[in-house]
C-alpha cells in the first residue's frame, strides 16, 4: 500500500492536539465542500482530508498510523509484521501479506470493526518495546539487588495529544549482572492496541565508577570465545597498587586449535619520603595451546577445520618477580637499582604427519625448564651545565 501523510493533508505538526486537529478538518472541509468549492479536484481532496480526519481524531487510530513512521507520500509501505489481521471472510493471514488489496483507509476503517468495503475485520497491534537504563554499583551487581525505577512515558491523553506520564517500577537485578546487560520486563513497555499484548521494557544495566576495581573488557564469540581483562588500582597513605589480569580461550575454527592463556601483573610501591621510594612487581604467565599446524589451500578448501598437526601441543608457565628501589640525592644525584628473578617452564609436542584420531608412529616431546636471576644498579650525577655522568653494575 502507499503511504499518504494525514499530518500534511491538514497542514498540521505531528504533535498537534485534538483541537488544533478539528480546526484544520473544519477550514479545509469548508474550502473544498464539492457543494461549496469551484476548484478542479475539489471532491478528491475533499475525501483526502475526511481520511486524515477520521484517522487521527480518533486516540487509537493515531497512535497506529505513527507506529508506520515517516515515509515521502506515495512510498510503498507494509504494515509492521506484528500486526495481525483478522477477517470472517477472505482475509486470514497473520502480518502484511493479510493486509494486500488494502489501501490505508481500509487499514485504519479496520481498527473499529469494518474496512471502506464492509468487510468485518479488526487489527491486533503490539505496543512498542521501551528501552531504559540503571546505574548500580560494583557490589550491587555481584550480589544481585532491587531498584526503584523512575520513568517518563510518552502517553497520548484523551484529546490525543501525546504527553509524559511519570511512573515508578522496582527492578530486579540478578547475581553476577554486568556493564550492558539487559532486563527484560514482560508487558511494561507500550500498551497494545485492539487486544495487541503490550510492548516490553528492556533495563539496561550500567556500572557506577568503582574506587579501586575497574573492569575493561569482556568479550564473548563463536567456538567458545570468551576474553577478560580487568584492573584493579588504588592508593593508601604512602602505598600504591595496581593489578591487571586477562583471561584468553577458544575451541578454535579448526581441529587442535584451541587455546587457554591466563596472565596477571602485580605492582606495589611504597614511597620511603619525598626523594626515595621501593616498589615489588609480580608477572605471571601461562598457556595451554593446541597446534592446527599451516594447511595448503587445496587441504583449505576440501576441509576448513583440517588441522595438518593433530597432535602437536605447547605448554608455558613463566614468573617473574622485580623490586626496585630509586633515590634521588638533592638535585645532582640519582639512584636506581633492580633485582629481578623468576622461573620458565615450557613443553612441546610434535608429532609431525599423524593422521587425525590415529596414534603417531613417533613423537617428541621437548621440555626446557631454567631459572634466572639478575641485578641491575646505575648512578647518574649532573657534573656542570650541559653535563652529566652515569656509573652502571
Amino acid at each position: 500500500m502507499k503511504y499518504k501523510d494525514y499530518y500534511a493533508t491538514l497542514g498540521i505538526a505531528r504533535d498537534a492536539g485534538e483541537a488544533d486537529i478539528k480546526k484544520a478538518y473544519r477550514k479545509l472541509a469548508h474550502k473544498y465542500h464539492p457543494d461549496v468549492s469551484k476548484e478542479e479536484g475539489a471532491e478528491a481532496r475533499f475525501k483526502e482530508i475526511a481520511e486524515a480526519y477520521q484517522t487521527l481524531k480518533d486516540t487509537e487510530k493515531r497512535a497506529a498510523y505513527d507506529q508506520l513512521g515517516r515515509h515521502a507520500p506515495g512510498e510503498e509501505i507494509q504494515p509492521p509484521p506484528q500486526w495481525q489481521a483478522r477477517d470472517a471472510g477472505d482475509v486470514g493471514e497473520t502480518g502484511s501479506a493479510g493486509f494486500e488489496g488494502f489501501d490505508l483507509a481500509d487499514l485504519f476503517a479496520r481498527m473499529r470493526g469494518h474496512d471502506a468495503g464492509g468487510r468485518g475485520a479488526s487489527i491486533a497491534m503490539p505496543g512498542e518495546d521501551h528501552e531504559a537504563s540503571v546505574h548500580i554499583s560494583l557490589e550491587q551487581a555481584y550480589l544481585g539487588t532491587q531498584v526503584e525505577l523512575q520513568l517518563v512515558a510518552p502517553q497520548r491523553d484523551a484529546q490525543g495529544r501525546v504527553v509524559s506520564t511519570p511512573r515508578t517500577l522496582r527492578v530486579r537485578i540478578p547475581k553476577g549482572a554486568t556493564e550492558g546487560q539487559r532486563v527484560r520486563l514482560a508487558g511494561q513497555g507500550g500498551k497494545g492496541f485492539n487486544g495487541g499484548r503490550d510492548g516490553d521494557l528492556y533495563v539496561r544495566i550500567e556500572l557506577l565508577p568503582h574506587r579501586f576495581y575497574r573492569p575493561d573488557e569482556q568479550v564473548f564469540g563463536s567456538n567458545s570465545l570468551y576474553s577478560t581483562f580487568n584492573t584493579l588500582s588504588g592508593t593508601r597513605g604512602n602505598w600504591n597498587y595496581l593489578v591487571n589480569a586477562d583471561y584468553r580461550r577458544s575451541d578454535s575454527e579448526r581441529d587442535n586449535g584451541d587455546y587457554d592463556v591466563k596472565g596477571a601483573d602485580l605492582h606495589a610501591g611504597y614511597k620511603l619520603d619525598a626523594g626515595q621510594s621501593l616498589a615489588f612487581d609480580l608477572h605471571a604467565y601461562s598457556s595451554d595451546n593446541g597446534e592446527a599446524g599451516r594447511m595448503s589451500y587445496a587441504q583449505f578448501e576440501a576441509d576448513p577445520h583440517f588441522t595438518v598437526t593433530p597432535k602437536d601441543h605447547d605448554w608455558v608457565q613463566r614468573y617473574t618477580g622485580v623490586l626496585s628501589y630509586r633515590g634521588e640525592f638533592g638535585k645532582n644525584l640519582l639512584v636506581e637499582s633492580k633485582l629481578w628473578g623468576g622461573y620458565h617452564d615450557q613443553s612441546e609436542r610434535n608429532a609431525a604427519g599423524a593422521a587425525p584420531g590415529a596414534i603417531p608412529a613417533s613423537m617428541n616431546l621437548v621440555d626446557q625448564e631454567f631459572r634466572y636471576v639478575g641485578l641491575d644498579t646505575r648512578g647518574a650525577t649532573a657534573l656542570g651545565p650541559g653535563q652529566c655522568g652515569e656509573l652502571r653494575l
